[in-house]
């Protein structure tokens, strides 16, 4: 396995430096500049509870802030960082999780 710590993020692996989590990422057009804004949030502990939804039970789609956690994101990055590709987001989250 390339990516031990995200395996160990997703409960897969364990390993004592990196609790359980997720990862939270996106990217939009600024609407000033045009330029790409890249948001990507590393989580741990629990997500907050959603609103109830109409959405049918099992989509993944449950509410709006489904994802933002309940504890402090062991980081958070706004800028600085291009992704491409989820090869690229996959090596940027292994490196920060090994600085733990």
């Amino acid at each position: 396995t390339i990516f031990l710590k995200i395996a160990a993020l997703a409960g897969l692996r364990k390993d004592k430096r990196v609790p359980k989590g997720w990862i939270s990422f996106n990217r939009r057009k600024d609407t000033g500049t045009g330029d790409l804004q890249y948001n990507l949030v590393i989580c741990k502990g629990n997500a907050r509870e959603s609103r109830k939804s109409k959405a049918p039970k099992g989509l993944a789609f449950e509410g709006e802030n489904q994802h933002e956690s309940v504890e402090e994101p062991l980081f958070q990055i706004s800028n600085g960082i291009e992704v491409r590709g989820l090869h690229d987001l996959f090596c940027v989250v292994e490196g920060l999780l090994r600085t733990l």
